[in-house]
């Protein structure tokens, strides 16, 4: 699990720094940072306990601070299209000459869709209120996309094609469409 450590402040902070900033949630920033470089020495879980619960407090901080300031359908679709875009480079990244050779590259990618769905599925009341039909065909898109992804562990043989993986997310980045407008 070393690896996925790293992964928040390395992978996905540079992408939300800025609304973080914008949102007065600098901490953020610091406890990811602290969680990133203590985690490649660790031997036990205890050894990162202390900086995984900062880190995971400031992300529930976060998080709690932009549902009080209100989401947008628009903001919604743009976190999830940034979500899956990431998905698909990690599994294109765990993958040489079609076979998997970076399993931690395939969980990150499936971690990233499952957040994605997290997130949609969390605020589907909102899109449904703006646009039911753009909600309906954004969560099949998503259900596709899931696919490639079936197990923690990636399977002997990819699920799908990267090319197919890719349509996909082209799929789903057209869902979304009247959120965005």
């Amino acid at each position: 699990g070393r690896p996925h450590l790293t992964h928040p402040w390395v992978e996905v902070y540079p992408m939300a720094e800025p609304g973080l900033e914008h949102r007065g949630q600098n901490a953020l920033g610091g406890h990811l940072k602290a969680l990133a470089e203590k985690s490649g020495g660790i031997e036990d879980w205890s050894d990162i306990n202390q900086q995984f619960q900062a880190a995971w407090v400031a992300i529930e901080k976060a998080a709690n601070n932009v549902g009080e300031k209100g989401v947008s359908s628009a903001t919604v679709s743009k976190v999830v299209l940034s979500l899956t875009k990431q998905a698909v480079l990690e599994y294109d990244e765990a993958l040489e000459e079609g076979q998997f050779v970076a399993v931690h590259e395939y969980q990150d990618g499936r971690g990233f869709v499952r957040a994605a769905r997290d997130y949609l599925d969390g605020q589907q009341a909102l899109l449904k209120r703006d646009n039911k039909e753009a909600w309906r065909v954004a969560s099949k898109a998503l259900d596709d996309l899931q696919k490639a992804w079936p197990t923690a562990v990636p399977p002997e043989q990819p699920v799908m094609p990267v090319s197919n993986l890719s349509a996909a997310q082209a799929r789903l980045e057209l869902a979304p469409a009247p959120y965005l407008c």
